[in-house]
């Protein structure tokens, strides 16, 4: 292992230690996916959806991308360091090969969050899973525009600028805009393409989510 590559290992660990440890909130869902897997374990290698709500929502992803081998293991109301914190259990055990990922929204959704804390904690998700998988690909959906966030879009989309622009110094790292997918004519989020709380989307709303994201995984699952 080269210098900087040990450096960079070091460097994440610390930033792993210094993360708050994630509450019991998500010990049920994360048990449940477990004993799923002892029941039947999925095939490793395959595509990998993690991450909050729109994730977990995502409910028929696994038929959707069909024949693609998707799992789905995102859980609701995460953020970044939820994600970081369960790495080992619902990540990396799986040896995905395609990961596609959608945090932030939380992270940002208070007023006192900013988007470094979000782009950093990105930053060390690519750190940790090239670490153990090193020929993953890694695609961050970007934040999505919402009815009920819209007063923390600015920092929003100042996060998914920052992730976009550095997913560039990186061939295993991609960015999936979904902005364009979920606004009107006039810019703003199409409320027909949300459900009745104004954050989480709709079945119509998925349904552009699939027909976008399908080519994308198809271009770069490669089995």
């Amino acid at each position: 292992m080269n210098r900087s590559l040990r450096l960079a290992l070091l460097a994440a660990l610390f930033l792993a230690a210094a993360l708050p440890a994630a509450t019991n909130r998500w010990e049920g869902e994360i048990s449940n996916y477990l004993r799923r897997d002892a029941t039947t374990p999925p095939t490793k290698g395959g595509i990998l959806f993690v991450g909050s709500s729109t994730i977990r929502m995502w409910r028929t992803a696994t038929n959707d991308f069909l024949p693609l081998p998707v799992i789905n293991r995102g859980f609701g109301g995460s953020s970044f360091k939820d994600l970081l914190f369960f790495m080992d259990t619902i990540v990396l055990p799986y040896e995905p090969k395609v990961l596609v990922v959608y945090e932030g929204d939380n992270d940002l959704g208070s007023s006192n969050s900013v988007a470094a804390t979000v782009v950093s904690n990105a930053k060390l998700f690519a750190l940790r899973v090239h670490a153990a998988l090193p020929e993953a690909k890694i695609f961050y959906l970007s934040i999505k525009p919402s009815l009920k966030r819209a007063a923390r879009w600015e920092e929003m989309s100042k996060a998914n600028a920052l992730i976009a622009e550095w997913a560039k110094t990186d061939p295993r790292l991609g960015t999936i805009d979904i902005g364009p997918l979920i606004r009107g004519a006039d810019g703003e989020p199409d409320p027909s393409l949300f459900a009745s709380d104004g954050l989480h989307l709709n079945k119509d709303g998925y349904a552009r989510l699939n027909a976008h994201v399908r080519p994308i995984l198809e271009a770069a699952y490669k089995p």
